[in-house]
């Protein structure tokens, strides 16, 4: 074929290229049933009318969509791309993709002799709509960046960097996304390996994080309704969603996540940042292309996702910073590192954050070990120990006593290993007396290594809570973490738990409250809260939280319980009894139907919910001693509750001000009680 023989027949033409993904796959008549209805789409876009009332636009069919090459006009692809990106919601079968580019094209006659155009400004038109995945409108860097220059557009076009297409040419791309049209997911098309932002790939696919923030106080914002969704996300939020695994083997979870988690902390050192919580965050880990969902649901105005690649002593990572009103990318880099290096990415990561959203600079991080291995332990640790229960809880505290063992300096797995023990010993997992000394141990080698770790003094305000009984050294540990990281959740809710022991409920509930504000979605925040407000006195509030919690997490928790001894509170024994029937906790269930039942008078029912949790090893002898002390029987409950005592009973450290001991509070051994547990002077 000779080419054109002059210049004069080439222009620069202005295309929008598109394809119906599935198309081949369909049966013969719904493939012309839907090329129709594309069609029909195509002709009634006001765009397109325009144009071709103008004569400035040439249709070329291409079997399973279409190529509309527009002259005059650079925004017309754009425009028309976006209505008919709008027409089709309405057609949700029909999964189309747009490819736009600027480029020279030659008009020549086919073999029918109609006017058709040919050339290089269709062929990489094309080539940028193959780099798409459904809904995706994308278009080359000439077009994008003239489309930049206009203010209607530049919101709405965020830069995704290089993509490989054939024959190793790379094209840089911009995705093309508003309210009404486009699709604000990274195209899952790129190869990883092939560029350099390669790990960003499906990074939607990942999510994650760990431990929370500082926002809002006061116990209004559970009374105004805020934290079932009201009122927009403070633009100074975030959301860490759990990192993609983008090893071939699927085996790096640990890896990934662990290292969300680990960005997250930092971020909650942040002054004026609000961080959502990681059992919230977490939830989105299977696909985080739905930005508006989760701002909704977490009230967060940002989100930050990536994605791990590691190999060996290498790890390439991806990052993300996403504004979720719109989809619009603020930032996004790929850092290629050895894993000795991971402590110099979570900086750069989160420097660039605090200067994106307009923040001081966060306080220093504590640095990860500089050896990979110990590194590495420590993030498995953290991996089985967010899965909880007693096997995973063992596997968590080896991995910890690992890495501490590679590396006897690395402060934050000092503290994990505190934690850890102090966790198996609360529940019994290994023997009490030992597990919290261990775990003190470990939390006091942590501080020496560095002062400024705040879970290590939150774990010593949980030893001395719940083993010593010592509440001046409990509050002095719980404030210290409070001043070093004021947005980390899991210490917020400390500290709210030892105000509530101490009788101080107005503030437990203003603390519960904040957590409820940045762990949004987690059942166990919205029931604490609500027996926070049934501890006050503060019925209707109690009743709504744990509906709350119920609502997401039918059958965990004691929701029910607390719901059945509000109905008491209130003298509503039927209802109470209706309650505990409900709760699925079997110590719980028993604890709520032995008071529902001797309130209704069932003294057969009663006394054999009594009989079962004595003879069960799941009811503590705190809850025996304030079953009896509500039927009256003062000798028998002072008797379980000293025996409570007597086993340091976790649960005797709520006793003080329980709705359920009030025929005993008269009695001197109540106040002397309360002077040996150290809950009065």
């Amino acid at each position: 074929m000779n080419p054109p023989d002059s210049l004069g027949n080439l222009e620069i033409a202005h295309v929008l290229f598109t394809d119906l993904i599935g198309y081949s796959l369909l049966p013969m008549d719904r493939q012309k049933d839907s090329l129709a209805r594309l069609q029909e789409i195509v002709r009634e876009s006001p765009r397109f009318l325009r144009a071709e009332a103008t004569r400035q636009i040439v249709s070329l069919p291409t079997g399973d969509g279409m190529a509309l090459v527009f002259s005059g006009d650079p925004t017309a692809p754009a425009q028309c791309a976006l209505e008919i990106g709008e027409a089709l919601r309405r057609h949700p079968e029909l999964k189309l993709r747009m490819g736009i580019n600027s480029g020279p094209v030659f008009r020549v006659a086919d073999v029918n002799a109609n006017a058709n155009v040919a050339g290089d400004g269709i062929n990489m038109a094309q080539r940028v709509m193959d780099c798409g995945d459904a809904g995706h409108i994308l278009i080359s860097k000439g077009a994008g960046d003239l489309l930049r220059q206009f203010s209607k557009w530049k919101p709405h076009l965020t830069d995704l960097g290089e993509f490989p297409v054939k024959h190793g040419v790379r094209v840089h791309l911009y995705n093309l996304v508003t309210d009404e049209a486009g699709n604000p997911a990274e195209p899952s098309r790129r190869k990883a390996a092939a560029a350099a932002r390669a790990a960003r790939i499906r990074l939607r696919l990942g999510a994650a994080f760990a431990a929370l923030v500082l926002a809002g106080t006061g116990a209004w914002w559970y009374a105004s309704g805020r934290f079932r969704g009201g009122g927009a996300p403070d633009e100074a939020s975030i959301a860490v969603l759990p990192f993609a695994d983008l090893s071939q083997e699927k085996n790096q979870t640990y890896f990934s996540e662990g290292l969300a988690e680990e960005l997250l902390d930092g971020l909650t050192r942040i002054p004026g940042l609000r961080v959502a919580g990681r059992l919230s965050s977490f939830q989105f880990r299977n696909g985080a292309s739905d930005f508006r969902a989760i701002a909704n649901k977490l009230k967060v105005a940002n989100i930050l996702q990536g994605s791990v690649r590691r190999q060996g002593n290498r790890a390439r990572i991806g990052v993300q910073l996403i504004k979720t009103a719109d989809g619009f990318e603020l930032w996004s880099e790929t850092f290629d590192r050895d894993m000795t290096d991971i402590l110099a990415v979570q900086q750069d990561i989160s420097r660039t954050i605090t200067a994106k959203l307009r923040l001081t600079v966060a306080n220093g991080a504590p640095a990860p070990s500089t050896n990979a291995a110990a590194y590495d332990a420590y993030l498995q640790g953290r991996y089985f120990g967010r899965r909880g229960g007693r096997e995973d809880r063992a596997k968590a505290t080896a991995f910890y006593e690992e890495a501490v063992r590679l590396d006897p300096g690395y402060a934050q797995a000092w503290a994990a290993l505190g934690g850890s023990r102090s966790n198996q010993a609360q529940h019994n997992y290994i023997p009490r007396e030992e597990g919290y000394r261990k775990a003190r141990e470990a939390a006091e080698r942590a501080l020496n290594l560095d002062p400024n770790l705040a879970f290590a003094h939150s774990t010593l305000a949980f030893i001395s809570m719940y083993h010593d009984w010592n509440w001046a050294a409990a509050s002095a540990s719980s404030q210290k973490a409070l001043n070093l990281a004021p947005g980390n959740a899991g210490i917020v809710t400390s500290a709210a738990v030892l105000a509530s022991v101490l009788g101080r409920r107005e503030e437990a509930i203003a603390l519960y409250n904040r957590v409820t504000r940045l762990d949004p979605l987690t059942a166990v925040n919205f029931s604490n809260a609500g027996e926070a407000f049934y501890f006050a006195g503060r019925y209707a509030e109690a009743d709504a939280s744990l509906r709350k919690a119920i609502e997401l997490a039918p059958g965990k928790g004691a929701s029910h319980l607390y719901l059945s001894l509000i109905r008491l509170a209130q003298g509503n024994a039927r209802e109470a009894l209706q309650e505990a029937e409900l709760e699925k906790n079997a110590a719980y269930r028993l604890f709520g139907l032995s008071l529902a039942n001797f309130a209704l008078g069932d003294q057969a029912a009663a006394k054999d919910s009594l009989a079962k949790m004595i003879a069960s090893e799941q009811s503590s002898p705190c809850q025996i001693g304030e079953v009896y002390a509500f039927r009256g029987e003062k000798d028998r409950a002072f008797e379980w509750l000293e025996k409570a005592y007597k086993v340091r009973d976790p649960e005797l450290t709520e006793i003080q001000g329980h709705p359920v001991l009030r025929n005993i509070e008269s009695d001197p051994r109540y106040s002397a009680l309360l002077k040996k547990i150290g809950l009065t002077p």
